[in-house]
């Protein structure tokens, strides 16, 4: 039995709590992409290692789900709070814009708060 891969990614969002609106925030992606993924349309490598992180998973395993070749790429480096990034832009895709504004207020206001310590990108 074989299962559309508009299925499977539909599963993975559920277990996420994403909805395609914040999948699409979180990858970056116009809402048509994901769309035609989750109607039927072939998945397209590109569109894979954009969605992938948003999951909260490598995109080589995403490709391997999708059955799609690897071919064997130097990992990209990723950023220190890489997994805290996905989480938080899984969270904030289900916040009303209020929300989001004052979330952004927040950041803003925590980044300049340590702009003069030199510790921008660290977490305590």
């Amino acid at each position: 039995m074989e299962v559309e891969f508009g299925d499977v990614l539909r599963g993975l969002m559920a277990n996420r709590r994403l909805t395609v609106h914040g999948l699409c925030v979180a990858a970056g992606l116009a809402h048509a992409d994901v769309g035609r993924l989750l109607h039927g349309d072939p998945p397209r490598p590109r569109i894979l290692r954009q969605i992938a992180p948003a999951l909260g998973m490598s995109p080589n395993d995403l490709l391997v789900i999708a059955g799609l070749s690897v071919t064997d790429v130097e990992p990209r480096k990723q950023h220190p709070l890489h997994r805290e990034l996905i989480f938080l832009r899984a969270a904030a895709s289900r916040l009303s814009r209020e929300q989001v504004a004052t979330l952004i207020e927040h950041a803003y206001q925590l980044h300049q708060g340590s702009a003069g310590t030199g510790r921008d990108a660290e977490v305590e």
